[in-house]
């Protein structure tokens, strides 16, 4: 009976890796949900955005190149930071011949202590490998697997806690809301920005004399009314219906002053990115 513990012992000890960071992952997220449950709106939805601050990493060390915004989904037991291709490589996508450089991104989080820490990501090898492209030839977003990277006091709340829908401009009640990080480096420097639905937010802009939107970018993506600023690319997108239930309903990948309007990476292809990593061993 002795040798069969000891055995049953080191088979769990030597298997309990990831796992058992896992559970503590699922642990933090409901103490997460327990903490927000009775908190209003905007401080709910900027619970789930983290600051991300790309950099060189040789450069002693120095935070000061440009600030995004990421947030979390957990999927088969999976962790994924996600936010925009244009995040994560430098490589935009309304202007591609533009680019910035960096071999680094830290990701900004609290532990329980409220205690501000980085986990840093070297996506020299993403840079590297990675290709232009257009906003409507291919969605603007980036999905990279952090499970296990975070220590176990870490407190990472992930959105597919919420269903996930596009706004209705039918239902006048719809209330649109994001938050995302300015562009500044301190961690508390968080925008909240309210957008309204357009009739033609999902469908078409060709009516609009000031930009032509190939048709292309609909498959993927959709507009919202009101611009988002500087820093805010990645920031997970809310809305409220009129039965006060919240729903996820994109990421937020660049902004269009021309016609006030932001474009937002449709949910559904938020969840197809994530799934076609899961087909990915680790």
């Amino acid at each position: 009976m002795k040798k069969l513990f000891f055995f049953l012992f080191i088979f769990f000890s030597c298997n309990v890796g990831n796992k058992s960071r896992d559970k503590a992952d699922d642990s933090i997220e409901k103490v997460a949900q327990s903490q927000i449950a009775n908190t209003n709106i905007n401080t709910k939805i900027q619970s789930y955005s983290y600051q991300l601050i790309s950099y060189f990493n040789d450069d002693n060390n120095k935070l000061d190149s440009t600030i995004a915004t990421g947030f979390f989904i957990r999927k088969n037991r999976r962790l994924f930071i996600v936010s925009n291709y244009h995040v994560f490589t430098g490589k935009f996508t309304i202007l591609p011949k533009d680019s910035i450089k960096f071999d680094s991104i830290k990701i900004t989080y609290v532990n329980h202590q409220l205690e501000v820490h980085h986990l840093t990501i070297n996506v020299s090898r993403i840079v590297k490998n990675s290709r232009s492209f257009l906003y409507y030839e291919k969605p603007d977003i980036f999905c990279y697997d952090v499970t296990g990277k975070f220590p176990l006091d870490s407190i990472i709340r992930s959105v597919e806690v919420f269903d996930f829908d596009l706004p209705n401009h039918d239902n006048q009640a719809n209330k649109v809301f994001s938050n995302g990080y300015g562009d500044s480096l301190n961690n508390d420097n968080t925008i909240t920005m309210t957008f309204m639905v357009d009739e033609n937010c999902c469908n078409s802009y060709q009516h609009l004399p000031k930009l032509t939107v190939p048709e292309g970018v609909f498959k993927h993506s959709y507009f919202l009314k009101n611009q988002s600023v500087s820093g805010m690319s990645g920031s997970p997108v809310f809305f409220i219906n009129d039965s006060n239930k919240t729903f996820f309903a994109g990421i937020i990948s660049s902004h269009f002053p021309q016609i006030n309007s932001t474009l937002i990476v449709k949910p559904s292809v938020v969840y197809k990115t994530i799934d076609s990593l899961l087909k990915i061993r680790r």
